[in-house]
C-alpha cells in the first residue's frame, strides 16, 4: 500500500510529483470514515492542490499564515500553535502538511493513523521521513540513522500527526528556545531543525515513519523504475 500523503520538497521529483498530484486531486476517495483535522500553511494569494483536494474531499482543512509577512519558518510554529490552543477535545490527533508541495492518495483516516501510531511503539507524533539531512546536524544525524537502516531515516518537518495537546507542548518547548536565539541554521529558526532536536529529546514520543505507512518523500528514489504510474493507480 502506498503512503496517506506524499511530500515532494525541494531537490525532488517535481515532473512526476505534478502527474502524481492531478491524478489524486481528481480521484482520491471521497471519506467514508472519520478522518483527522489537517492544518496547512499559506500566505499566497494562490490556492495549493491540496485546498482544492480537500474541499472535493470534504476534509476539515484549516489554512493559517495568510497574512504572516514576510514569510518565516516561525510561523509553522507560531500560527497552527494559535489555532490548536482553541481545539477541543485537547488529546484529538492533527495532521500538519506542508501546503505546496504535499498531496494525500487516500483520506486521513483516524483509525489507520491511531493503528500506525502503535505501530511505532505508540508514539505521540509521527513525522514524514527523508533522505535528506537537512539542516545538517551531526547529532540529530547520528541519533536518526541510529533507529532504523531505512534510505530515509531522517525527519522531516513537511507533514507530521499526533496528539493536540502532545504537539503543542512540543511547541511550546521550540518557543522558548526560537525567542532566545536558538534552534537556528545560518542565522535564522530553522523550524526542521527545531522539531529534529525535540525528536532528539522526547524520543520515543516523537517518532519517524521509516517504513513509509502513514508519509513518504516523493523523490527519485521512490521512482526508480522511471514510472509514477504505480504510485497512481
Amino acid at each position: 500500500m502506498i503512503p496517506c500523503l506524499f511530500h515532494c520538497p525541494r531537490g525532488a521529483a517535481k515532473q512526476a510529483f505534478r502527474e502524481v498530484v492531478r491524478h489524486h486531486v481528481a480521484c482520491a476517495e471521497v471519506p467514508k470514515h472519520p478522518t483527522v483535522d489537517i492544518i496547512t500553511y499559506n500566505n499566497t494569494k494562490l490556492r495549493f492542490p491540496i485546498e482544492d483536494q480537500a474541499a472535493r474531499l470534504g476534509l476539515r482543512l484549516h489554512v493559517v499564515a495568510r497574512d504572516y509577512r514576510p514569510w518565516s519558518w516561525a510561523a509553522k510554529i507560531s500560527e497552527p500553535k494559535i489555532l490548536m490552543e482553541r481545539m477541543k477535545p485537547p488529546k484529538q490527533y492533527v495532521m500538519l502538511v506542508d501546503g505546496n508541495d504535499t498531496i494525500f492518495t487516500r483520506p486521513p483516516y483516524v483509525m489507520e493513523i491511531q493503528s500506525v501510531l502503535e505501530h511505532y511503539a505508540n508514539a505521540k507524533i509521527l513525522f514524514c521521513p527523508t533522505s535528506a539531512d537537512w539542516p545538517p546536524n551531526e547529532a540529530c544525524r547520528r541519533f536518526e540513522r541510529s533507529l532504523s537502516s531505512s534510505t530515509r531515516p531522517h525527519l522531516s518537518a513537511g507533514a507530521y500527526v499526533g496528539c493536540v495537546n502532545t504537539i503543542l507542548e512540543i511547541m511550546e518547548w521550540i518557543e522558548e528556545r526560537r525567542l532566545k536565539g536558538l534552534l537556528c541554521f545560518r542565522g535564522r529558526f530553522d523550524d526542521q531543525l527545531a522539531w529534529r532536536q525535540a525528536h532528539l529529546t522526547y524520543y520515543p514520543r516523537l517518532a519517524i515513519d521509516t517504513e513509509g505507512l502513514l508519509f513518504n518523500r516523493f523523490d527519485r528514489m521512490y521512482i526508480a523504475r522511471d514510472t509514477a504510474d504505480k504510485y497512481i493507480l
